[in-house]
């Protein structure tokens, strides 16, 4: 509850930060364009536009259902996070797929996540693909790390057992 609570406080202050017009400086030398809810990566990742095939993501059997609020410690970790879920992962390997307005925060080195809605997310690690569409404040800071701009990403959560 610890982790969690101190991932909220800092997306808090990150939020709290974006009532400013204009352009917004992070640390890290990160922007947000609050009048567009823009993206930003910070030194050392890389914002591309991604190939949108690798958009549409078929969510595999047995992965984690996250719903309200929940702190995620293991390496590998497979997880689909709800709509209003509050997260905080610290795992290498991780792969996310966050299926709408979620809080997620996710520590450790080549994380995988896939994102569909408007939400918070910071990632911080190493080699992570971040695919997003339309969030409202997303953060990615690591050697290597890329987030990856797609018109939408879908998620295909068929099979997943009870689901969001």
């Amino acid at each position: 509850m610890k982790r969690i609570a101190l991932a909220l406080s800092l997306t808090a202050a990150l939020a709290g930060s974006l009532a400013l017009a204009g352009d917004v400086k992070l640390p890290g030398g990160v922007k947000v364009d609050t009048r567009t809810g823009a993206v930003a990566a910070a030194p050392g990742a890389k914002v591309e536009k991604a190939d949108e095939a690798a958009c549409t993501v078929a969510v595999p059997a047995g992965v984690s259902v996250v719903k309200g609020q929940q702190v995620l410690i293991s390496n590998d970790v497979k997880a689909l996070v709800c709509p209003g879920a509050q997260v905080t992962v610290t795992a290498n390997n991780a792969t996310l797929y966050i299926a709408g307005e979620a809080d997620v925060s996710v520590a450790g080195n080549s994380a995988k996540v896939y994102s569909h809605g408007a939400g918070r997310l910071a990632v911080a690690g190493n080699n992570a693909s971040v695919y997003t569409d339309k969030l409202a404040l997303t953060v990615v800071s690591g050697d290597g790390s890329k987030l990856l701009q797609c018109q939408r990403v879908t998620l295909d959560t068929s099979a997943v057992v009870g689901g969001c």
